[in-house]
């Protein structure tokens, strides 16, 4: 493999991860794996996904994480599915059911994400499926953290990915009005790890992989402590 050094001749980890996991995920796991080889120099580059797949076929970067697109040829991918998640006001009186369906949505606010994003698209599609009617009241650029503000009364909820729900409780937001709920149309939310798929990684990279799909099951036993992890 290729070593990558830096001035000091330490080897060099270079990372490239999507937002979400970019500013808890990878320095919780730089933590740990610091404490066993204190030398190694890392570079962590928080990018979309499409861009997070370009650096790894391209093998600019060692180590990806990246919410799943089309496969690449030069990419090998460990992959995780997963259901998204409803989020309600706990004063709905939605908030006593387990499950809820896109007509029992219809004509709320929804705080959702922007009209490209995947998660809006599939919103779009199984509120059409179901004969309701969709309305994106409060669009984000990240709805994820910024429900928990919005969801504040029985007219609104939203929708998220789990990674948001982890990011949520990582940043002690205020949850004690808010309630989260399994959709019966799921939407997928499926993310992985990614790296370059014609070259072999050089023994600290393998190092620091390991670590971080450590880091990674940490966070979804968290999820699924909580009671809403689905797996697809």
């Amino acid at each position: 493999a290729l070593i990558k050094k830096n001035e000091t001749g330490s080897e060099l980890i270079k990372i490239a991860s999507m937002p979400l996991l970019a500013e808890m995920l990878i320095p919780s796991t730089i933590s740990k794996f610091k404490k066993k080889s204190p030398n190694s120099n890392i570079f962590v580059s928080s990018r979309q996904s499409s861009a997070v797949y370009q650096e790894i076929s391209t093998q600019t970067f060692d180590i990806g994480i990246a919410e799943l697109q089309k496969k690449k040829a030069l990419v090998n991918q460990k992959e995780y599915h997963y259901e998204c998640i409803c989020v309600l006001f706990s004063g709905d009186p939605l908030a006593k059911k387990k499950i809820i369906t896109p007509k029992d949505l219809s004509k709320k606010k929804c705080a959702s994400f922007q009209p490209n994003h995947f998660i809006t698209k599939n919103l779009i599609n199984i509120f059409e499926k179901n004969k309701a009617i969709f309305n994106p009241h409060y669009q984000f650029q990240n709805a994820g953290t910024s429900c928990v503000s919005i969801v504040d009364n029985s007219d609104t909820y939203s929708v998220i990915s789990p990674i948001s729900f982890w990011l949520i409780s990582k940043f002690n937001l205020d949850t004690s009005k808010i309630v989260f709920r399994r959709l019966s149309s799921s939407i997928p939310y499926s993310f992985g790890i990614l790296i370059p798929s014609h070259q072999p990684m050089s023994q600290i990279a393998k190092s620091f992989l390991s670590y971080l799909e450590i880091e990674i099951e940490n966070m979804l036993r968290e999820i699924d402590k909580k009671g809403v992890l689905f797996k697809i």
